[in-house]
């Protein structure tokens, strides 16, 4: 639970202002991947001073977060420096603007969040606070978890309408999105590295941040952030491979799976029942390889092309158990038929399998979240799980 001194107005302004800085800093990095000058579209990667630019704004990020922001504004003093040094001597893009602005509101920042950042006290007062913001408890504000919610659906949204031939003259406003949304993802998920320590299961320092770097959710956070910056090197050498890692970013969508309560409770579902439908797995591959067998040996004769070989018997046997049936193999012969027949009511019983299991699955969990409110109101029996009402006494 968060230290009540975080909801004070100074440690508030402190958190928020040094949060500001941060963002600030983050914005630097993710400017220099942006168009800089008017020759061909060029980012600033593409230039000597962008490639200066980048390591300074490193440098901001990383002195914040290492408490050393007179380093930080140093090198956000100098990162506006470049940026103005390349503004007089080119024509500049939109890209260029923003650097130089939030270089400005870094050594801002740095300056005006005081002594108190520095300390071990002030540092953690802020993460505590980011922690709350981030990871809300039952009584704390989700407007940051819905707002990441809908930028998570606008952003899957825009990658679908990308993919549209039409959608091209609207190129420009699709990077400009791409580029915020990618600010605050990546503002999130350095956020997130930070206050990993707090975790009892990532402390240890940068040891314990590397372990959370490396948990699923954390990679997911990752992948959601990479394609912004690994498409710049690749785009000169395969357009097939830039366009798969720019399509890398409806992974996302998988970034609901922290917001949304549904999500949790089907990974709790399938996490309760995974021994259970690994064994209906097991089976339904079984069937399968047994199915295909019988049919490659009743077909194979009468339909050389169609059932060549076993393994080519295994579609005829998917589309079968499964009960799609795309007509595109079916058998021919009076042994075929009436084993195709047999074959597909064993689909039926199959698909009904993993279905009841998960069915099973679900109530169990919801009986178990139902619990778990009403535990502290009215408690259930250790021995038989029976609910207690108002004034029962255990004997």
């Amino acid at each position: 639970m968060a230290d009540d001194t975080t909801h004070d107005t100074p440690y508030e302004r402190l958190a928020l202002n040094w949060t500001l800085g941060i963002a600030a800093g983050i914005s630097m990095v993710v400017a220099v991947f942006l168009p800089w000058f008017d020759d061909v579209w060029a980012r600033g990667i593409t230039d000597s001073r962008g490639l200066l630019a980048l390591g300074l704004a490193v440098v901001v990020v990383g002195m914040q977060l290492a408490r050393k922001r007179w380093l930080a504004f140093a090198a956000a003093v100098g990162a506006f420096g470049v940026g103005i040094w390349t503004l007089m001597e080119s024509d500049p893009q939109w890209g260029l603007f923003i650097f130089c602005s939030t270089a400005i509101v870094a050594a801002i920042s740095c300056v005006s969040v005081g002594a108190n950042a520095d300390t071990p006290a002030g540092q953690q007062h802020i993460r505590t606070w980011v922690n709350t913001k981030l990871n809300p408890g039952d009584g704390d504000s989700k407007a940051i978890d819905s707002f990441i919610i809908g930028l998570i659906g606008v952003n899957v949204l825009l990658v679908i309408i990308e993919t549209e031939p039409a959608a091209a003259a609207w190129a420009n406003y699709f990077e400009v999105t791409e580029a915020i949304s990618t600010l605050i993802f990546s503002v999130e998920y350095v956020l997130r590295l930070w206050i990993a320590p707090l975790d009892p299961r990532y402390q240890n320092g940068l040891k314990g941040r590397l372990k959370y770097a490396s948990s699923p959710m954390a990679l997911v956070d990752f992948v959601a952030i990479a394609p912004f910056f690994l498409v710049f090197f690749v785009e000169n050498l395969d357009l097939r491979i830039a366009r798969a890692i720019r399509l890398m970013r409806l992974v996302r969508i998988l970034k609901m799976g922290r917001y949304a309560h549904a999500v949790t409770t089907l990974y709790q579902v399938f996490s309760r029942k995974k021994e259970e439908l690994a064994i209906a797995n097991f089976v339904g591959i079984m069937i399968l390889i047994l199915c295909s067998s019988v049919m490659y040996f009743a077909e194979h004769d009468a339909q050389p092309e169609a059932f060549r070989s076993i393994p080519e018997a295994m579609w005829w046997a998917v589309v079968t158990l499964t009960s799609v049936g795309y007509g595109d193999i079916s058998p021919i012969t009076p042994i075929g038929k009436l084993f195709g027949a047999v074959v597909c009511m064993i689909g039926v019983l199959m698909v009904a399998l993993p279905t009841g299991i998960l069915a099973s699955g679900f109530l169990e969990e919801m009986r178990e979240q139902r619990r778990g409110r009403d535990q502290d109101i009215f408690g259930y029996c250790p021995h038989c799980g029976k609910q207690l009402l108002p004034g029962e006494e255990l004997e």
